[in-house]
Parts: structure tokens; sequence; C-alpha cells
């Protein structure tokens, strides 16, 4: 790669050049997600893509090598994608599709009828939430976490990859991505909470998946708070708990939702509509949906500063969600509860700027559930990865560079250089011994071995202690 004039030139193992393209001819550049030493090319001018394979030596530098080469090409395929005055800032634009559903506990429909609700194409990620999503597996499954998954798996086909499922109890949450994004996705956990009885419980409570998309991360929580039209308090108890302590993917010191450049929280919140049922059903078969929401118990406590008051929400255009008759969708009188918008998909983001709420609907042709699902897309920018332009493209392993970090600050650190079994008064003599100068070590990290071997070195953190900035309150 030649980075000064912007060539990919092909050398033959003697040297001379076979091939050149242009690196604006580059189309797409695409690594393998269970091969780690090579990756296929397309370019415009060209007619069949070309598979390169990254040689280790004894060293085992194939896919560092292969990651340099990537770095360097991924950036001008991205450039001409659809979005390119985004990208020439470093961002790709990412259409997102979230859908939630409260099952019922009911057996959910064939793949092929999810179509109204999920779609098939025309999304990079889609994160799927259900709530109540207990039922009796169809033949040749164990459970049902593995018939959902399946079901979704098969309405999708064969241009998505599941990422991940996790669930707590009949709250699930399943996150899919487009196949040519695969590689751009790391970093993926998940956690559950509790909030029902004892406020550990799980037959309320929340499941969370953080993931990077490229560089930036994404959090989504599928949820499902108190039920009953009078337990508004304990919606708002459940909500609080949720965003405050389901801190996936964030450290604890920082507020989740404010530091999350996209935080995504969606399911049967089950806030309901104040009028009285016959009112109610009559606004809704009317489409009346102005003094519905006027009475909806979600958005007064948000009005009010009582819960989750750093959420956004799409405009509604669609009847309530709940509750109707299993088989129709005719609002159900069963206890005489009011229809109510109980089913939601809030978000809130640090760079509102760079999210799009594109659609916000509901689909009422599922009709096996008491609950219809809801869906909502969204267009964001994720920054692309930073690429390293050296003034000699052709460095190797041994190639170095400095790096300074300033203004460091530690907390909560703990003492591992004493036994288990070390007494209290052992511990604060070794306390007074770090806080009068003991020496601070910082230890590099790099999954994909930039900084060498995966278990680095500690290195000395030198100078550290002369900076007022700097702060350690113990030794890890």
């Amino acid at each position: 790669v030649d980075v000064t004039s912007g060539a990919l030139r092909n050398l033959s193992r003697s040297g001379a050049l076979q091939k050149q393209f242009s690196v604006l001819d580059l189309v797409h550049i695409e690594k393998a997600p269970n091969d780690k030493v090579s990756l296929t090319m397309l370019f415009e001018s060209a007619n069949h893509p070309y598979t390169l394979q990254f040689e280790d030596n004894s060293a085992g530098t194939a896919t560092l090598h292969r990651e340099r080469f990537y770095q360097l090409c991924a950036q001008y395929a991205n450039a001409r994608a659809e979005y390119s005055d985004a990208l020439n800032v470093g961002m790709e634009n990412i259409d997102v599709f979230i859908g939630t559903w409260n099952l019922g506990n009911a057996t959910p429909p064939e793949s092929d009828l999810l179509e109204d609700w999920i779609p098939k194409t025309g999304y990079d990620l889609l994160a799927i939430g259900t709530q109540e999503c207990i039922y009796e597996p169809r033949e040749g499954f164990d459970n049902c976490e593995e018939d959902w998954i399946r079901t979704l798996q098969s309405h999708m086909g064969d241009d998505y990859e599941h990422v991940i499922t996790r669930s707590l109890q009949a709250i699930r949450l399943t996150v899919f991505v487009h196949k040519r994004h695969l590689f751009k996705v790391s970093a993926v956990e998940s956690e559950v909470l509790g909030t029902g009885l004892g406020n550990y419980y799980g037959n309320k409570g929340g499941v969370g998946v953080s993931l990077n998309f490229h560089t930036t991360p994404l959090t989504f929580n599928s949820v499902h708070l108190a039920a009953r039209k009078d337990n508004v308090k304990e919606r708002n108890v459940d909500a609080a708990a949720i965003v405050d302590r389901l801190r996936v993917g964030c450290l604890d010191e920082v507020d989740s939702c404010t530091s999350a450049p996209y935080y995504f929280f969606f399911g049967d919140l089950n806030y309901r509509v104040w009028l009285e049922y016959e009112k109610t059903v009559a606004l809704s078969k009317a489409k009346q949906l102005d003094p519905l929401l006027a009475a909806d118990q979600l958005r007064a406590e948000q009005e009010a500063g009582r819960a989750l008051t750093e959420f956004e929400e799409g405009l509604i255009t669609f009847r309530p969600t709940y509750r109707y008759d299993i088989g129709t969708r005719e609002f159900s009188n069963h206890k005489m509860q009011s229809p109510s918008f109980t089913d939601r998909i809030l978000w809130c983001s640090s760079s509102k700027e760079m999210i799009q709420q594109t659609s916000y609907e509901a689909c009422d042709t599922i009709t096996t559930s008491d609950h219809n699902p809801i869906k909502a897309t969204f267009k964001i920018a994720v920054h692309l990865p930073s690429v390293m332009f050296l003034k000699n493209p052709g460095y190797g392993v041994s190639g170095k560079c400095n790096v300074e970090l300033s203004k460091v600050t530690a907390f909560n650190l703990r003492l591992h250089t004493l036994a288990l079994d070390a007494s209290v008064e052992e511990r604060q003599v070794a306390s007074r011994a770090l806080a009068s100068g003991a020496k601070v070590f910082l230890k590099f990290h790099s999954p994909l071995g930039f900084l060498g071997p995966s278990t680095s070195e500690c290195t000395e953190a030198t100078g550290l202690s002369e900076h007022s900035g700097v702060h350690f309150s113990g030794y890890e």
C-alpha cells in the first residue's frame, strides 16, 4: 500500500509489478469472520474479487499484518459509501432497527409471518427485545430460547449473523448484524437485572447488551416493568434501577445514559392511560391520539421529572398496543383495563446531532398475543477506525511510536500485593507506603496484539507522582 500516491500494488515474489489499483477504485474490503489471516477486496475496474492470504512467520504475525493492511485500506472503501459527507470526517452512517414485543407466553407465528414487524433487508444492525417469551418449544428444540433464536434466524435469512441472545427468565434480547458488517462489531457484553419480587426475581427487570460498531459503543436494554394501572411509582423505581444498575459496557463511575453515544431503552414499560375504559376505547377506535397521550402515565412522569427524564421518544401515531383479544385486534374488556401504550421504544444520546429517528410504528397483523409488536428505526453515525499514515509505509513489527499520557486519575484501586489473610495493620502500613511514593505502573492491553503479546508487561509510569493532576488511592 503506497499511502503517498494512493496506490495498491500487486507485486510478484521477485518484486516486479503485476497489477496496480488506485485506492479510489476500492469498492469493498472485508475480513471473513472465522479467518484471522485473510481478507477479500473488490475493485471497480476488476471483474472478480481478490482474496489475500497473509503468511505467518515464526513470530505468528499474519493477523497483525492483516490488521495493519486492513486499517490502511478500509477507510478508502468506506469513503465510497452512500453517506460520503459524514465519512469525509471519519464517520459512517448505519441504519438500526429496534423491535419489541410482549408475546404473552404464546407460541409465536412462523418466521414468514413476522415480516410486517421485522424487515429482512435494509438495516445494518437489529436489536429485538421480547417479554413474556416462554412457551412450549417446538419439535427439535430443548427450550424456548433456542426455538426463538431459530425463528428469528430463519426469518432473517443468510444475510444476517446472530451476534448474541441474552435472557432473564421470560425477558430476552437478540442482536443481529448484516454479514458485511460483522467484522466491525466487537466488545460484545451482556448483563441482566431482576427487579421483581424482592427487587431480585426476574419476572420483571432488564436485559442489557452493549457492543462497539467500529469504535462507537451502542447499548440496548430490553425491559419489563411493574404491572397494574396504579403501580406508577413501582414502574419508576424499576426503570431507575435498570438505568442505574444495569451498567453493561459502562464504567461504574459514570452515568450510563449520558456517557453512552447511543443508548436504547425499550420493552413493555407498562405505563397506562388514566382515562376510563369506554372513553379510551372510543378514542382509540377513532384514532384520536392526542387525548390519549395527554393521559399517558409515562409522559406525565417524564414531564414531572420522576422517571426516564434523559430519554426521548419518537412521535406516536399508532393505537394503544395493549390490551387485545387474542386472535383479533378488538380491545379486550378483561377487568375493564383501559387500552394503553404499554410498549415503548426510548433512546438517549450524547451525540444527538448524529442520530435521527426515521420511523416509529406498531404492527397489528400479528394476533397471537394481547400486545401489538412495535418497531423504530434510526440512522446513526459511528466513528471509523483511526488510520495512522506513517512516512515509511513499509514499517514492520519493529516499528515503534511514543505514547504520552497526562492527567491520569485512578479510582477505587485495590491491594493485590498482600496475602489474602493480611491483617488490618499490614494493609494500613502498605497503604501508607503507597501514599508516600511507591511506584505506580500502567498496564497496556490490545486484543489484536499491536502492543506485543496479549499478556504485555507492565510499564513503569515515570514521573506520575510529580504531577499535581494525578491522584492514586491504592495499587493493583
